[in-house]
């Protein structure tokens, strides 16, 4: 009888520790995936915020770069040595298809169809000539606030400088008008007159200058930029087309940039490294959750063999 107990006794405790294994191993997998869990949920968190961080820092920085170009440039365009600024109107929607105009001397220039009896004549165009009501502190106010030169619904781009007086200029356009020929919808409008015009009168070229007589069916913007938000880490790449913008600046803002550059680039850097030294204590950590589970897994396994032998002897 007492061998017999404990016989049975052996064969009950040994499906006990099969039950207390098979339980153990699905507390360390629990545990270990519980661990994971949030070990990832705080590297996620991690990294999120350094990026948020880094979006910001570079947002901060490339508007202040902007702002410093943008302002360079209207100091430059400001300046009355090279003469009498020059400037062309044209629409801001699809304005490389509307109408254009020439300001100078707070008179405008164009070319428009004559009227006879109030009613215009098809086909006859001239040269007109008229007070500009072209607002010179507004279009500076809006190339500092928006970085584009937007007075109401039209743009408004400098092209050039003049040496010419008020008198000479209207010479010349009513020369240009005489010598313009038969006017056409796509080959020799308004767009070409003034081209034309500009060709005799700016002296000195403005950097829109190109736009106006190369590219100009192209669109227009003051500053190629672009646009922020979800696509902000382009602007590291943008980055590059701002340094070749940098000729408006003095060497003295050069070297600034250049040093708010450097200590841009080194910001982003200790970032990563950051991050990476957070990606390398998580895998540290789950080296030590597996090393453990494995560890478990052992000691149930002596557990079970041990249960097992000792059933073989009974």
């Amino acid at each position: 009888m007492p061998s017999n107990g404990g016989a049975t006794t052996i064969i009950i405790v040994a499906p006990i520790f099969g039950v207390l294994f098979a339980l153990a191993v699905v507390i360390v997998s629990v545990k270990a995936a519980a661990a994971s869990s949030r070990k990832k949920a705080a590297k996620n968190r991690a990294a999120a915020k350094a990026k948020e961080a880094s979006k910001a820092d570079i947002k901060k920085w490339y508007k202040e770069a902007l702002s410093k170009i943008v302002a360079a440039r209207l100091e430059n365009e400001s300046s009355a040595e090279p003469g009498q600024p020059v400037f062309l109107s044209h629409s801001i929607s699809q304005g490389q298809f509307r109408h254009w105009v020439l300001h100078a001397y707070e008179h405008k220039y164009e070319l428009r169809q004559t009227e006879v009896g109030g009613s215009r004549t098809p086909g006859v165009y001239e040269a007109m000539i008229g007070p500009s009501g072209f607002n010179l502190k507004a279009y500076k106010q809006s190339v500092i606030t928006r970085y584009s030169p937007e007075v109401g619904h039209y743009f408004y781009s400098m092209i050039g400088w003049t040496t010419l007086s008020k008198e000479q200029i209207d010479e010349v356009c009513h020369q240009v008008s005489t010598r313009f020929g038969q006017y056409s919808l796509l080959s020799n409008n308004c767009h070409d007159f003034l081209q034309q015009l500009a060709d005799k009168v700016v002296t000195s070229k403005a950097p829109d200058w190109e736009w106006f007589r190369l590219n100009s069916l192209g669109g227009y913007d003051y500053l190629k930029r672009p646009a922020l938000g979800y696509q902000i880490i382009g602007v590291a790449t943008w980055t590059r087309h701002l340094k070749r913008m940098r000729h408006y600046l003095s060497a003295a803002e050069q070297q600034m940039e250049a040093t708010e550059a450097a200590m841009v680039e080194t910001e982003e850097a200790e970032a990563v490294m950051v991050v990476e030294e957070e990606e390398m204590v998580v895998e540290e950590e789950e080296e030590e959750e597996v090393v453990m589970e494995e560890e478990a897994v052992e000691e149930a396994e002596v557990v079970m063999e041990e249960a097992e032998a000792a059933e073989a002897v009974s």
